[in-house]
Parts: C-alpha cells; structure tokens; sequence
C-alpha cells in the first residue's frame, strides 16, 4: 500500500516525539513529521493525516483529515459515519496505530495494511461437549506457535457465546466483531481494516472483541463466512488461524471443518461420553471422507492416565491433567504451557508445524 504521511503536533514536544518513533517502529509505512509549534506545522508540507492534541486549535485548511488527541479517556470518541475520531493520547501505541489506519481507510478507500499473502493454515477445535477444553487448548496451541515458532496467529470463536474475555484481556473501547461484520456486509467493495475490531495476549494471539451477547458469527450463512475467512485472510498477516467450533453443529460448522487444514478433535474423559464420542467420530468421518486418516488429531485433554485414551483418531495427543498450568486472575485466566500441559500442547504445536 501507499505510505500515509502523519504529521504530529502537540503542546508536549517530547511526547510528539515518542509516539511518532513508535508508530516509525511499528510500521514502516508511517511516515511521520513531527512539528514543533503552530507555525512549523503550516510550514511542513504535504501530509494525509494530522494529530493533533490541542482541541482549540483549527486550521482551516486540514479539512476532515485531523486526529484529535484528548487527555481524559472519556472524551474518546470514535464516530465512523461522521468521521469524527478523538483518541486517549495514552493509549497503546498500537491501538493508535490502528485507528489511523482505519481512519485512513474510511477517508481516502486506500487498500488496508498488510503483507503478501503468504497461505495461512486454519485450524479447527472441535469436540462432541461443552466443557472439554476446547479454547483451554486452542489458546495453549496458540502460544505454543506464537513462543516457539514465530507464527502469527488468529483466533476465531463460533461459539454460541464467546468465552475469549477469559482468556485475553480486554482492550477498553474498540470495536466488537459485531461492528466489524456490520461495515464488511454493508459496503463489499471495502473490507474493514482489521486492527481496530482486535484484542490481543501477551504471546501474540489476535482475536475479535467479542460482542456483548450472542456471538455475531454463528447468525452468518456459509456464503458469508466464506466472505468473512476470505475478507481476514486476504491480506497474509496470520500463519495460523484457530477456529474454536464449539460443540454445537449445524451445516455451517460441517462447512467449517471442509475449509479447515486440521481437525483437532478434543475428548476428555473418554469413559464417560463412549457412545456420544463414537457418534461424534462417525460425522467427522462423514465430514472428512478419505482425509480423517491423515487431517484428524484426537487431542485426550485433562488425561489422568495412559489408558483413558480409549479412541484412536489418525493420530493422537495427551494433554495430562494440570490444574497448576491454569491460574484465574480476577476474572482472566492465565495459561502457562511451561508445565505438564505444555507437554502435550507443544506436541500437539510441532506436530501442526510438521504437517
């Protein structure tokens, strides 16, 4: 994509400074001037974006293309119908970052950021139950590729409602991936830029801020899901997408499991669930045809002993039971692959990597 030139000016030179490094650093298609006082601003040139942090200040020469930068989160707004965006100054550098590009985006239609596409691999987690670890798994799974093998992961939930707040913590404002469906669908010729609809963990994992109630993605038809994976991966910037299934299916989720590289199926507690296991077996058979032998991985989450893995999928995994890797803080839970349930989970990880 064209560079976009932002020119920064506030009351605080040394603040001007820092963000305009950090946007410099975190992506190189900021070119950024940074200018000094009123006058050296009207004096520095061409530019397609202004930030801007004194609210009294107008140039009436700027037009629709400034930024504001508040002091009070409060005073945050985010209007993308009228255009009208006042951003925290102390917000993370790379929520900022996202919002000028989505700014951008609304103002000139420019392509959003992004690499070549390189291929990516979507991942399915399924299992035949609530409350076998499904997104426990997928979030170690995606550390595990983050940490060890530089991949750049997203995580998509199509539960009924999302349990991703519990295992990333909230990013304050944003958008929810209600919103960003809603500016998808509604001009197709234009696909959202993705950064200001995320949330993000400490390792690297990406996901859509969920919405508040049921989740947006499990209303949308196969011809809008194919839409949406195509309008998320177009730009090549995942390795890995991790696609949480859930446990409830419907033709949408067999369509899923068709557009997926990998099956990672999730049992726990095989001796209990026999009969629903077998019959869960027989439709990923059914979905998979001749591909169940070399694309379907039986992942024994919660596995207390070697026996408990009663069910041979192409290849299995044991992940041992460890309640110690999983530590609740408040209300997020904290997920550490350094312990038993590493084990299994890094297994799990080269075994995807091969493949």
């Amino acid at each position: 994509m064209e560079n976009v030139i932002v020119a920064i000016y506030s009351n605080d030179l040394d603040y001007s400074l820092a963000l305009g490094e950090a946007l410099s650093l975190l992506n190189p298609n900021f070119l950024i001037n940074v200018t000094e006082s009123s006058q050296a601003f009207k004096e520095c040139g061409q530019y397609d974006l202004l930030l801007l942090e004194d609210d009294e200040m107008v140039f009436p020469d700027v037009g629709r293309s400034v930024i504001r930068l508040v002091n009070d989160r409060s005073s945050a707004i985010k209007n993308l119908d009228s255009l009208s965006f006042k951003l925290f100054k102390y917000e993370s550098v790379r929520s900022i970052a996202a919002d000028i590009i989505l700014y951008d985006r609304l103002l000139t239609g420019r392509v959003a950021f992004g690499f070549k596409n390189k291929g990516y691999k979507m991942i399915a987690i399924c299992s035949c139950r609530g409350g076998a670890g499904k997104t426990t798994v997928a979030m170690g799974l995606g550390q595990a590729l983050c940490r060890y093998h530089g991949k750049k992961v997203l995580y998509i939930s199509l539960e009924e409602v999302e349990s991703t707040l519990l295992y990333i913590n909230r990013r304050e404002g944003g958008l929810s991936i209600g919103e960003y469906l809603y500016y998808l669908f509604k001009d197709e010729t234009k696909t959202p830029d993705q950064e200001s609809f995320m949330i993000w963990d400490s390792y690297g994992i990406n996901a859509f801020k969920p919405d508040k109630g049921k989740n947006r993605l499990k209303e949308l038809n196969k011809d809008q899901l194919a839409a949406f994976f195509n309008a998320v991966t177009a730009e090549g910037r995942y390795d890995y997408v991790l696609a949480d299934l859930g446990d409830h299916f419907s033709d949408e989720s067999l369509w899923m499991i068709r557009q997926c590289d990998k099956i990672v199926s999730i049992v726990s507690e095989p001796q209990r669930q026999s009969e629903r296991q077998e019959r869960f077996t027989a439709y990923l058979r059914f979905a998979l045809g001749n591909r169940v032998e070399s694309d379907l991985i039986c992942v024994h989450n919660m596995n207390r002993t070697k026996e408990d893995a009663t069910f041979s999928f192409a290849e299995d995994i044991c992940i041992d039971y460890d309640p110690d890797s999983i530590a609740a803080d408040g209300d997020i839970y904290s997920i550490s692959i350094d312990q038993d349930f590493g084990i299994g989970i890094k297994a799990l990880s080269q075994k995807l990597i091969k493949s």
